[in-house]
């Protein structure tokens, strides 16, 4: 395993490689780290180069200067692509993951081999009532506090993100839009993501919840592959 830090802008990004092949990047939720996607590294490296990063202000990333966004954390992923000498990626993102991975869809196509995201969505409003009640809560706890970094981590997922249906029609990478039947984001936006994107494949796995990926990771890791050996 290979596992360094690269510096963008003012923050210092971890990131680990695993095994060699055709390189995938995986890029983790809102609030976790790269250790999410253990049962992905385990499986993926057999055959692949697996690439794993701590977003900005998660796991051993450090926060930087400028805030969070996920304008800026798509940078970063960027940034790390260049740094690797990687010309073209598939590129898996879960959740906050998937949100930034949609970012760099649609402004840097060219470095996307293929497009998977699992529990993206499109706006705030899509996540459940029953799960966004306590996010709401928790940030307005966190904003008594003048500066924290859990308020701005917890902050993406009340601001953002922002994504118009119209922006996801320029988007003409293979893609492929998994969610769990039980999933937190509202049902008719997975749906309506995977229906704007052009060449999109949506699976639904049953009994699965927001975190399918690693809860079912059998499943799920059997759906990516056999879609990136097809593409």
């Amino acid at each position: 395993m290979e596992n360094e830090y690269i510096r963008c802008n003012s923050a210092n990004i971890y990131y680990e490689v695993h095994g060699e092949g055709e390189p995938i990047l995986c890029l983790h939720g809102n609030g976790e780290d790269s250790s999410y996607f253990k049962p992905q590294i385990r499986e993926f490296s057999k055959k692949y180069k697996v690439i794993v990063m701590d977003s900005r202000g998660h796991g051993k990333s450090s926060f930087g200067e400028e805030g969070l966004s996920l304008e800026l954390m798509a940078k970063d992923v960027l940034k790390v692509i260049k740094e690797l000498n990687i010309d073209k990626i598939h590129l898996l993102g879960f959740s906050d993951g998937g949100n930034v991975a949609l970012k760099i869809a649609m402004k840097n196509p060219k470095k996307i081999k293929t497009l998977s995201l699992v529990g993206a969505n499109l706006q705030p409003k899509d996540i459940k009532m029953f799960a966004r009640i306590p996010i709401v809560i928790e940030y307005g706890i966190y904003s008594l506090i003048s500066f924290n970094k859990k308020k701005e981590i917890i902050g993406l997922m009340i601001k953002e993100p922002c994504f118009k249906e119209e922006e996801l029609k320029t988007i003409f990478i293979p893609t492929l839009v998994i969610a769990g039947e039980n999933d937190l984001i509202k049902e008719s936006c997975t749906k309506l993501i995977s229906k704007s994107i052009n060449n999109s494949k949506l699976v639904i796995i049953k009994g699965g919840d927001h975190f399918v990926s690693s809860k079912k990771s059998g499943a799920f890791n059997k759906i990516f592959l056999d879609f990136i050996r097809k593409n």
